[in-house]
């Protein structure tokens, strides 16, 4: 789950929350293996998954999550658990 609210465009020393935020899932994905497969949750206004179900193809979320851009929406953090928990069903 990756909050993409607006805040996360604030930061310090010219990188900001979203920024780490992404590159600390950058470093989960890689850690991964095979037969390990992954999605990645946008939490903003209204959550919104990467790819319709979980994936073995950690390049295509790595480059999901190199796109995503704040949102003006507020995380709902409910909503975005709720369709993490829907990925693993």
């Amino acid at each position: 789950v990756l909050d993409v609210s607006l805040s996360m465009g604030a930061g310090t020393s010219g990188i900001t929350a979203l920024q780490r935020a992404q590159s600390l899932a950058r470093g989960t994905l890689a850690g991964l293996g095979a037969g390990d497969v992954a999605n990645v949750i946008l939490a903003g206004g209204a959550p919104r998954a990467l790819r319709p179900r979980p994936t073995d193809s950690f390049e295509e979320l790595a480059e999901g999550l190199g796109a995503a851009r704040p949102t003006y929406g507020r995380c709902d953090v409910g909503a975005a658990l709720l369709a993490a928990a829907g990925q693993l069903a």
